[in-house]
């Protein structure tokens, strides 16, 4: 039986797991992280946080449960975040957190040289981005630019340690805005056009290729064997939609604090992708706050997850309408939407109302997002989902009855996590870790007419 390491390097959480062949977690560790902020935008992350922690996580599992049989690791991770680095792959400066914000005037120069830039690389106007943040570096940082031996992204930075060699997958590259989806690969247009050299840029390969083994240094911090295989991960959302089993008729929704939606192809209006085999196109859709929304709910009401669970399901929410934009409106871009509220209250509105209302809301953006997809040529027959969200059963039927979709739950939390430990075992032995079928929970969509009106409802 062989065994395999999963690394998910979160934007404030680390976590490291064991899995065994069969696709059973067998150990998980994590670690909280901080974040460097600053009154301009600033959000910088300690590099410490993408090397030395996750490795003393390994060291904590193999401490309890042995080294024997582990035979690759590969990691999940955070996009867009950016570090440069030396000849030793070791870091120049802290890292840029993919949450800063402060290359909004370098945004607006990227998009005012070239305007088809968007369509170019798939990605929108967002100072987030990889390539907005090496001009801001340029421009402020100019001797630490030019002396970057290379500019690596967590997930590549983390490998590089472990290895020796900078290498990243189609799916981080994808975030960079230097990456075109069409080509899979960096644009030396682009590159060159911003004044990024491209030789400072990890070479890209697909998820599942072998890195290379571990370093000394890198067997000696997590008490692996230098044999253990280095294996490439990808961006988080994408591992786990390659762990979830993505296909072209049926997306994946990870149903967290938002809600990314992976599609098979290319949908106009969302964030495109390649998908973590270097040859699929992916289109991603997002919902900034879903279980967010009821986390936020639970907070102003005073009542538990549970609790609500079980209002929602006995209540019926009438003409009252949540919409969940609590930290600004998602995808499908450029529609016309309403701010974050609740609408229609009245004297007699009760909590489990405000419950019920709360989830339909969350579905019915799903649902938004799906029928955008199909009017640009999806063919969608159902949903695949994963995630905290589907504890509760409530809203897993309520997003199969709003969207008229089957929706399979797998019984995968940690989705990331045990995508990253498929790719692992793509690497090894040619094949992703199994999920058990026993365990599977299929909801299927009823009564249409009342569903139906509900959702038309709120999109009115």
């Amino acid at each position: 039986m062989s065994r395999y390491l999963a690394l998910d390097l979160g934007t404030t959480t680390i976590k490291a797991a064991l899995f065994g062949d069969d696709g059973r977690m067998l150990a998980l560790e994590r670690a909280e992280t901080t974040l460097i902020t600053g009154s301009d935008g600033m959000v910088e992350c300690d590099p410490r946080f993408w090397f030395e922690l996750p490795c003393s996580l390994i060291r904590r599992i193999t401490d309890r449960f042995g080294a024997d049989d582990i035979t690759a690791l590969a990691v999940s991770s955070q996009g867009l975040s950016i570090l440069p680095v030396d000849e030793d792959f070791m870091p120049l400066r802290q890292g840029i957190s993919w949450l800063d914000t402060r290359a909004d005037a370098e945004c607006r120069e990227i998009f005012a040289l070239c305007p088809d830039i968007s369509e170019r690389t798939g990605k929108p106007y967002n100072p987030q981005y990889t390539l907005p943040k090496l001009i801001w570096l340029k421009k402020y940082e100019l001797a630490l630019f030019e002396r970057a031996h290379m500019f690596l992204m967590p997930l590549d930075y983390l490998c590089a340690r472990l290895t020796g060699a900078a290498v990243t997958d189609h799916s981080m590259a994808g975030g960079s805005m230097l990456y075109e989806p069409e080509k899979c690969a960096f644009s030396t247009d682009l590159a060159e056009r911003f004044g990024i050299p491209i030789e400072k840029l990890p070479k890209i390969e697909a998820c599942g290729y072998s890195i290379g083994r571990l370093t000394e240094e890198g067997a000696a911090l997590t008490g692996l064997s230098v044999d253990t295989t280095v294996a490439l991960g990808g961006q988080d959302q994408k591992i786990a939609a390659l762990g979830a089993g993505l296909d072209n008729r049926a997306p994946t929704l990870s149903l967290g604090t938002s809600c990314a939606i992976e599609f098979v192809g290319s949908v106009k209006g969302f964030p495109r992708f390649i998908h973590t085999d270097g040859k699929t196109p992916l289109s991603e859709g997002c919902i900034n706050t879903a279980c967010g929304a009821i986390k936020w709910l639970s907070s102003i009401i005073g009542l538990d997850y549970d609790t609500i669970d079980a209002m929602a399901e006995a209540a019926d929410s009438g003409n009252l309408i949540f919409r969940p934009h609590l930290a600004g409106v998602g995808t499908p871009y450029g529609q016309t939407v309403k701010p974050a509220a609740f609408e229609n209250l009245t004297l007699d509105t009760d909590r489990g109302q405000l419950c019920r209302a709360l989830l339909e809301g969350i579905a019915c953006e799903i649902r938004r997002n799906i029928e955008a997809a199909v009017a640009d040529g999806c063919v969608i027959e159902g949903l695949r989902a994963f995630g905290g969200g589907c504890r509760s059963g409530i809203l897993c039927r309520i997003i199969a009855d709003i969207t008229q979709l089957p929706l399979t739950v797998l019984p995968i939390t940690e989705m990331a996590l045990f995508g990253a430990a498929s790719a692992a075992s793509l690497a090894d032995r040619g094949c992703p870790l199994p999920i058990a079928d026993s365990e599977i929970k299929q909801y299927q969509p009823s009564d249409a007419a009342k569903n139906n009106l509900i959702y038309q409802r709120y999109i009115d």
